[in-house]
């Protein structure tokens, strides 16, 4: 069964990204935008697994429109650009 959810990346300034599902309340990283789709999708992974084993209900993805896309803003912290992508795996 497939599922997807959304993901806000944030470009970091020297190239690095950040990645937060929220509906997880999770964050990833990757040191390139390749890089951040794969660990994406294998921190997509792990979240349902541990839900899953943990018998928690497994969150219904947000609807893109209603994102937040400043949701982690910090004033320690600056990024170039966000932007959202559904990361979709196979579980």
């Amino acid at each position: 069964m497939k599922v997807s959810y959304p993901a806000i990346f944030y470009e970091e300034k020297i190239g690095n990204y950040t990645v937060f599902f929220p509906d997880f309340q999770q964050v990833t990283c990757g040191d390139d935008l390749a890089d951040a789709e794969f660990m994406a999708k294998d921190c997509l992974s792990l979240l349902i697994t541990i839900e899953k084993e943990d018998r928690h209900k497994i969150p219904k993805p947000t609807p893109i429109e209603d994102l937040d896309m400043h949701c982690i803003d910090s004033e320690d912290w600056e990024y170039v650009r966000a932007f959202v992508k559904m990361i979709e795996i196979d579980i």
